[in-house]
C-alpha cells in the first residue's frame, strides 16, 4: 500500500493516521498559545491568516521550539462530525510558526478534500458544519509528549 505523505515547503511531512492509535487526552498535559500582535492587541491567531505575511510576522516568539519532537500527530475535531488525526514532521522540532504552518495545512487538507469528496460521491467526508475556514480561531493549544499528539480548542 503506498503511503499518502506530502512535503510541504520547509521540509514538514504529514500524512494520515488511525485513532485507535491514541489513549483518551490526559488532563496533565502542556498547554500553550500561538498569539500575534493583530490590529494593536495580543490575540489568538485565525487559522487562515497563515497565508498572510503581515499576521505571520506578528506572531509572539515564533521561533521559540515549544515541541521538542521532531513528529507530532494533531488532532482535528471541529467543525468536524468526522475528527481526523494528521502526523507531522518537522526536523528540529515545531516552533510557534511550524506549529501554525501545521495547524492551517491540516485545515486546508480538510476542507479541499471535503469539496472534493462532495463533487465526486455527494456525501462528506469529514462532515464540516456551520464554518468556513476564515470563522476558525486557534484559542489555546494541548500537547501530550507521551503520545506526541496535539489537540487544539478551536474557536469560531
Amino acid at each position: 500500500m503506498r503511503e499518502n505523505k506530502t512535503l510541504f515547503p520547509g521540509g514538514m511531512h504529514v500524512k494520515p493516521v488511525n485513532k485507535e492509535e491514541f489513549a483518551p487526552f490526559p488532563r496533565d498535559h502542556e498547554r500553550f498559545e500561538i498569539r500575534a500582535n493583530i490590529h494593536g492587541s495580543n490575540s489568538p491567531v485565525p487559522v487562515n491568516s497563515f497565508k498572510d505575511e503581515k499576521v505571520r510576522a506578528t506572531i509572539l516568539n515564533p521561533e521559540e521550539i515549544i515541541i521538542a519532537d521532531e513528529t507530532i500527530t494533531i488532532w482535528f475535531s471541529y467543525p468536524l462530525k468526522k475528527e481526523v488525526y494528521f502526523r507531522f514532521s518537522n526536523p528540529g522540532g515545531f516552533n510557534r510558526l511550524n506549529l501554525f504552518e501545521s495547524i492551517y495545512e491540516g485545515y486546508v487538507r480538510i476542507y479541499c478534500s471535503e469539496d472534493a469528496h462532495i463533487m465526486m460521491s455527494g456525501k462528506k467526508k469529514y462532515g464540516i458544519w456551520g464554518h468556513c475556514m476564515d470563522d476558525l480561531i486557534i484559542e489555546s493549544i494541548r500537547y501530550d509528549p507521551q503520545q506526541k499528539l496535539v489537540a487544539m480548542f478551536i474557536g469560531s
